[in-house]
């Protein structure tokens, strides 16, 4: 009786539904230069998400930092710093998850590259489109904005914007997936008030859960900090697992 009950039980046990777990991705990498030019580039960039029935969480963190070493004073000093971090909660009002409302905000600082800092908050509406079976995604959102900035040598503005952002995710071939994502905010007073960032990525597997992935970025602001240009670029490869 005892066995009979404890097989039961285990039985109903594995057919419960499981309670959903965060998942993602992580990546990383470092470049070190040495002899004329001593120098030093990291990053690190990572996602994780978790999606029940009706809502979904997603959490973003990307870092990148140069550090130059000045050769006649051998002083090291960091050129560049960049450090982005993001969430934002969906609430889905269909059955495919398809559309959806959000809520987000996000902090962004480049100060050496004349951005203090920027955050925003925001509400608003998104939709995805899904073709090739579901392994193709495009992403689309939009909504007003709180967004306070400073710049370097600035004083801090905040301002109501609009926002758009838009995401796509799609294989190119066996092993081969481009990544994609851009998010634009126009101040609802001041037209050149305006900024935006962009990534685009190709991502490479390799055995397990690991990937290599380049990335190449930009950065770009309609109203600079003073002496500062209006736009940024990065690259990088990094090495990186899913989780």
């Amino acid at each position: 009786m005892f066995c009979a009950l404890s097989i039961t039980t285990f039985a109903l046990l594995s057919a419960a539904p499981q309670e959903p777990e965060w998942h993602g991705t992580v990546d990383a990498g470092m470049v070190l230069l040495s002899g004329n030019n001593s120098s030093s580039t990291s990053t690190i960039h990572g996602e994780a998400k978790l999606e029940k029935e009706a809502y979904r969480w997603i959490l973003g963190l990307l870092y990148s930092g140069v550090r130059q070493t000045d050769q006649s004073t051998g002083v090291p000093s960091t050129t560049s710093r960049l450090l982005d971090l993001s969430a934002e909660h969906h609430r889905f009002f269909d059955e495919k998850h398809d559309f959806y409302g959000y809520g987000k905000g996000s902090g962004r600082s480049d100060e050496p590259n004349g951005l203090s800092h920027r955050t925003d908050i925001g509400l608003g509406l998104g939709y995805t489109w899904r073709w090739d079976g579901d392994q193709t995604t495009l992403n689309l959102e939009g909504g007003p904005s709180m967004v306070r900035e400073n710049n370097v040598g600035a004083l801090s503005e905040a301002a109501w914007t609009s926002r758009l952002a838009a995401r796509l995710d799609s294989p190119i071939s066996e092993g081969l997936t481009l990544t994609s994502k851009a998010e634009y905010f126009q101040s609802m007073t001041q037209a050149e008030d305006a900024s935006a960032t962009a990534e685009c990525g190709l991502r490479w597997a390799l055995e397990g859960d690991w990937f290599l992935q380049f990335t190449s970025s930009i950065s770009w602001d309609g109203t600079p900090a003073p002496g500062f240009e209006q736009t940024d670029y990065r690259q990088a490869f990094t090495l990186g697992t899913s989780f």
